[in-house]
């Protein structure tokens, strides 16, 4: 940079003299100066060679690990982390000096390993969503694919990653796996991807690596995956004693990536962890996406400016809604719980960058070191809520679904309700062989303002049929015959399998809303008075719009943990001694928020080429 910087100062000056003869001497020195100085500090900035941007503060956060601890039930994890008999140090600093939620969501429809992990690196759920074609990644299987195989040319178009929008601004970035069928990341983002390491079921050699090139020459976007858990619950279930013994073995490595960002002063201060996973599990398997201990997902976010011990949800303010038991849709009208897929995008936001082009899930603001822009905040209530039922064969007639109707006599209990299946309210079913054929629930919430409400849906489940009233007018109709029903109408069809635990979407008319209580009405039927069973549950979302902005309170630096083990891989490689760095332009990279690069020049990414 030296030479160059020479070679500028005198090219200028010989050009001034050459132009402009009747410049004094002195003027066109400090003016080339001027020049020279101008033309390094732009070269730094545009073409930084690597560990150039060490030293220089683009913005609160410079470093983000990104780990995923395959197969990480929330209801295991919880267990364990209450129980002093199973240590887990680390992720108990996780959870002490951070934001966590044992209530995220996987992608809805599936919960393996694959297509849940390409949606945390692209945003994207698997399938089309909000009636947007090409807006899901479309990978839904789970093996290891052919050598070559990418994303992009299995979906057809184009599929952007985290990897690409970070290494497209001058930050590089790395991916440590645990599994060899992720090599389609690697394939997919080759280019842009700088330091890479795969050791299938192999977490100890896998972090020998990360922890080399990371003591060398740390990346600034860092993905990491354990597979330790997954594979201990597959061989000997879900919560078994070898289970546990993988969430400790983890829980050590987590130690050591403490360990590297307390002992690297470039680190210290200035480095986040996002920990999620792609699914849960029961028994030896994870493979129904509506099982709850499947679907239900830990989330934890560290670092400096991250409230201590701090209700992830809470600190998102109204971006992002508990889901409750329940398993919202991915759509626009439905309140969107914290999603496993929404870790990516909050990785940019912290290093100030755009989020991911064509990605979906990008709902954590505060958390991410940035403000939710003003939007339609999600009211009403979750699945799960408590309900007054009515449960004895007698035909309610229609008062029932009124505001003024006295239900003092009801009975209560939270959902799911029912008889037959797993619930959390068990209902009178009747006499066997002669089920009652109609069960009645209502409840009560209040609107503030209806004049406000822009868009309303429900999320209904139901074995066998249901009709749902708002303020005693019918909004929805599932599984149910046209024409009036009476307390004696059959559903139209059986309903089981994954229908029965299914969560059906259903867009309401806000005309239906008043402000003050309004009251919620439906009446759930059998297909036929020999059915075993009958399953009840809602959730109601409405949208208003106000500002969904929240903001973290700092605390202090965390403290180390446990000291990381020495090393012996070999460090992510450098340049060769005769190379010089060809810059490749990019397009300028953008930022959302208030977490903003302080530089406002265009990082480009370097081409290594040997001298001839």
């Amino acid at each position: 940079m030296l030479r160059l910087n020479c070679v500028v100062s005198i090219t200028n000056l010989f050009k001034m003299k050459k132009i402009a003869p009747w410049i004094p001497p002195r003027l066109m020195v400090a003016v080339g100066t001027l020049v020279s100085v101008n033309v390094a500090f732009a070269l730094v900035t545009l073409y930084p060679t690597q560990g150039s941007l060490a030293w220089f503060d683009r913005a609160a956060t410079s470093y983000v690990i990104h780990i995923s601890v395959d197969g990480l039930g929330a209801s295991y994890l919880q267990n364990m982390l209450n129980d002093a008999s199973n240590p887990l140090p680390n992720f108990k600093k996780l959870r002490d000096e951070g934001a966590w939620t044992m209530n995220a969501r996987t992608d809805y429809d599936y919960t393996i390993t694959l297509p849940n992990h390409t949606g945390m690196l692209t945003g994207r759920p698997v399938n089309d969503k909000n009636g947007v074609a090409n807006s899901g990644h479309h990978w839904a299987t789970n093996i290891t694919p052919p050598a070559g195989t990418t994303l992009q040319g299995s979906a057809g178009y184009a599929i952007a990653s985290v990897f690409d929008v970070a290494h497209s601004n001058g930050l590089r970035t790395g991916l440590y796996a645990t599994k060899e069928k992720f090599v389609l990341f690697k394939d997919s983002y080759a280019a842009n991807i700088d330091a890479y390491a795969n050791y299938d079921l192999d977490a100890t050699l896998m972090m020998n690596d990360f922890l080399a090139n990371m003591n060398a020459n740390p990346t600034h976007y860092t993905f990491v995956h354990f597979n330790d858990t997954d594979t201990a619950g597959h061989a000997s279930g879900w919560g078994s004693a070898p289970y546990i013994a993988a969430a400790k073995k983890v829980d050590g490595h987590l130690g050591q990536i403490f360990s590297l960002i307390q002992a690297k002063p470039q680190m210290q201060g200035k480095t986040k962890i996002i920990l999620s996973t792609d699914h849960g599990g029961v028994d030896l398997g994870h493979g129904d996406q509506t099982v709850a201990v499947n679907y239900t997902i830990p989330m934890f976010i560290w670092g400096e400016g991250i409230a201590a011990n701090s209700n992830l949800y809470t600190l998102n303010g109204s971006a992002t809604q508990d889901p409750g038991n329940g398993r919202p849709q991915l759509a626009n009208n439905v309140a969107q719980p914290i999603r496993n897929g929404d870790g990516g995008n909050c990785a940019l936001r912290m290093l100030g960058l755009s989020t991911i082009p064509g990605s979906l899930m990008a709902n954590l603001y505060a958390p991410c070191g940035v403000s939710a822009p003003t939007q339609p905040a999600a009211n009403g209530f979750s699945a799960g809520a408590t309900w007054k039922y009515l449960d004895n064969g007698s035909n309610a007639g229609t008062t029932w679904r009124e505001a003024n109707f006295n239900d003092a006599a009801w009975a209560s209990g939270p959902a799911p309700l029912g008889y037959g299946d797993p619930v959390s309210t068990t209902i009178n079913s009747g006499p066997a062989n002669a089920f009652f054929i109609t069960a009645y629930f209502r409840r009560t919430f209040v609107v503030t303002n209806a004049a406000e409400i822009g868009a309303a849906a429900l999320q209904l489940r139901r074995d066998d049929g249901a009709v749902v009233y708002l303020n005693n007018i019918e909004v929805a109709r599932s599984n149910m015959p046209a024409g009036a029903i009476a307390f004696n109408t059959l559903a139209s069809v059986v309903v089981g399998n994954d229908d029965e635990k299914a969560f059906n979407s259903v867009v309401i008319p806000v005309s239906s809303f008043v402000t003050g209580t309004n009251i919620i009405a439906v009446e759930v039927h059998q297909q036929s008075q020999t059915s075993s069973d009958l399953v009840f549950d809602l959730a109601l979302t409405y949208t208003r719009t106000v500002n969904a902005q929240a903001t973290a309170t700092p605390t202090a630096t965390p403290t180390a943990s446990p000291t990381a083990r020495a090393s012996t891989s070999t460090p992510t490689p450098t340049p060769p001694a005769n190379a010089t760095a060809t810059p490749t332009p990019t397009a300028t990279p953008t930022s959302t928020g208030s977490n903003q690069p302080r530089d406002k020049f265009v990082f480009m990414p370097l081409i290594w080429q040997a001298k001839p």
